[in-house]
């Protein structure tokens, strides 16, 4: 009988084969786990091949080997790229059983090219990149000590960035060239840089009595051009009387000058002498009597410069920022943007952490002012801590550190008749401490000295410390580990009326355990090995003044002292000859410290102008 009804039927039908245990047949998937082998001539492994099956990426192993797992076994597309061979694609069957598929690599011809030309340039000085496409290894060679390069060598593509300075000399010619080569095995590829050679002025200066010597006293200026001149005019405005130095100086009288000044604006027109018809002219030329100026926004707190005299740590207030300056060129390194008034500051050698003092912190039980030091790390400019001396009763006014990670801290309380020195270790979370050289007896002269400080400073071994004992002749050595010392005081030859005057300068050599101790009517030499002292300088003026040393240039192992004094007067002291070799005014408004160099070819002044810092190098070769 057929049912009126066949898809209940056939309903019917499935229920019954399911309870009866009937099963639909499964679909079985065929795969493989296959080892792809990659190799050179058919023996070498070429390691981290990229190895591509469908949409599947793998990379070769030391043995030139990878494995794709469950691979389904049919038709299916392999690509292989590897550094310095040929790309390899083939359409291949997995089939039952295969276990590995070995793919042979040919090698790419040796070659090297350049994107670039030879380069012409009019640019003294100059940067370009050439870009390198090569399978070999390469090496950039250089006969110009003009050139230099930040790739010299590699393998394969990349980049070679190449810059040129050519320096002024006295050659006299129209242009110089530079060359180098990029070279290969096989082949070598040659470029020249060509820069053409204009007149122009390399340095003006007016100098007291400088190259020329001028019988009538008055002052000269200094010209030098970039090539060899003839027939030089100055004006300013009438016509100077031109001298010839050399073939690239002139020098003519200026009538009187202050050292730090621009003294006054001229026009300078100069020929070549190559008889090339090369004409240098300018106008408003302005004569400095000094080297190098720079000016920095914001009002100077603080400043630190370190011990190889090449980088300057400048804190500035109205706008708090900390910068880092190159010494010699004035160049701004690093700019710090802090959240407090920044003030005297040093760099910690043993974390390589700024410590820095702020100026003005109030607290809020009791609101008095206080002083704390944030710690600042210079790398990435954020705060790693701030110490407190609000329950120390005392306000930092100077940190120093040594190579071990000690620190001395000058501090003063809130009512400035307790001046002493507290420890800080950086290796103990900047814990605060007393010296323990300072718990022993003194004698009745060094009883209260300890808590009487001026200064203190840190010797050029980055050993101890040295505290200057304030209005008198009384200093500490101590050891930066807390522990020992030792205190000492000059004998006091103090003129008729029994004054003997406050310590002005001290300074530590850069190179020996030497101390420099000066002071109107008495000058020693600390020996800080033996712990003895001597007084072999004389002629020091009983001015009240600031300064700073020199070493080395230009009187041998003795120094010269350069000493500016309150109504802007610069003296250079010979101490070899007992004499005076230089002096005359300095025109500086709101001068701050003097800082000596140690080659002694350079003195910087710091002035403090309202918001702005200025900084003035002067050349002292000049003086000797």
């Amino acid at each position: 009988m057929i049912s009126r009804f066949p898809f209940l039927t056939a309903i019917l039908a499935v229920l019954l084969a399911v309870s009866c245990g009937e099963k639909e047949p499964a679909f079985v998937s065929r795969t493989v786990d296959l080892t792809v082998t990659v190799s050179a001539d058919k023996s070498s492994p070429v390691p981290g091949a990229e190895v591509t099956i469908d949409y599947e990426q793998r990379r070769t192993d030391q043995d030139g080997k990878c494995v794709f797992e469950s691979l389904l076994v049919g038709r299916h597309s392999i690509t292989v790229k590897a550094y310095d061979y040929e790309d390899y694609t083939e359409s291949f069957v997995v089939a039952e059983g295969m276990t590995g598929f070995p793919v042979n690599l040919s090698a790419l011809p040796p070659y090297l090219e350049a994107d670039s030309s030879p380069i012409h340039t009019k640019s003294l000085r100059g940067t370009n990149e050439i870009r390198i496409s090569s399978n070999t290894d390469w090496t950039v060679v250089s006969d110009s000590p003009e050139m230099s390069f930040n790739v010299t060598s590699g393998h394969g593509s990349g980049s070679v960035r190449c810059t040129w300075s050519f320096q002024q000399d006295s050659t006299g010619l129209d242009y110089k060239e530079a060359f180098f080569s990029i070279r290969s095995a096989r082949d070598t590829l040659d470029f020249s840089v060509r820069v053409a050679m204009p007149i122009f002025i390399s340095r003006v200066e007016g100098v007291a009595n400088n190259y020329v010597e001028n019988p009538d006293g008055s002052d000269m200026g200094i010209i030098r051009f970039s090539r060899k001149v003839k027939d030089v005019e100055v004006r300013y405005p009438v016509e100077a009387e031109v001298t010839l130095v050399d073939d690239h100086t002139v020098s003519f009288p200026v009538p009187g000058s202050n050292l730090c000044r621009d003294f006054l604006k001229i026009s300078v027109k100069a020929n070549s002498a190559n008889g090339d018809g090369v004409v240098c002219e300018t106008d408003n030329l302005s004569i400095p009597f000094y080297d190098q100026r720079a000016i920095f926004d914001g009002t100077c707190m603080g400043f630190f410069i370190s011990q190889d005299q090449k980088t300057l740590w400048l804190s500035t207030g109205a706008p708090d920022k900390i910068r880092e300056i190159d010494a010699k060129s004035f160049e701004v390194l690093k700019e710090i943007d802090v959240d407090f008034h920044p003030g005297p500051l040093s760099l910690n050698p043993h974390n390589g952490l700024l410590y820095v003092i702020d100026e003005y912190r109030l607290t809020d039980d009791p609101p008095v002012l206080v002083k704390s030091i944030h710690v600042v790390n210079p790398e990435n400019g954020k705060e790693v801590k701030t110490i407190s001396f609000g329950d120390q009763s005392a306000s930092p006014y100077k940190v120093v550190f040594a190579d071990n990670g000690m620190g001395a801290v000058w501090v003063v309380n809130e009512y400035g008749n307790d001046k002493r020195i507290l420890l800080i270790d950086s290796r103990d979370e900047d814990k605060l401490i007393t010296h323990k050289y300072f718990e022993r007896d003194f004698d009745i002269e060094f009883e209260d000295a300890g808590h009487n400080i001026k200064d203190i400073t840190l010797d050029n071994t980055g050993t101890r410390f040295i505290a200057l004992v304030d209005n008198s002749y009384k200093f500490f050595v101590l050891d930066s580990d807390g522990v020992g010392g030792h205190h000492f005081k000059m004998p006091n030859r103090a003129t008729e009326d029994g004054f003997g005057g406050s310590l002005f300068i001290h300074k530590q050599h850069f190179e020996k355990p030497l101390l420099y101790l000066v002071m109107p009517y008495s000058q020693a030499l600390y020996d800080m090995i033996t712990n003895s002292y001597s007084d072999p300088f004389t002629g020091i003026p009983s001015w009240n003044a600031i300064g700073d040393f020199c070493y080395g240039a230009p009187f041998g192992e003795d120094i010269c002292t350069y000493l500016l004094f309150k109504d802007n007067f610069l003296l250079v002291l010979d101490h070899t000859a007992k004499k005076i070799t230089y002096s005359g005014d300095v025109a500086v408004s709101y001068l701050e410290d003097l800082i000596a160099f140690h080659e002694g070819d350079r003195v910087l002044f710091y002035e403090n102008m309202v918001d702005k810092t200025y900084f003035t190098a002067l050349n002292t070769s000049r003086f000797w």
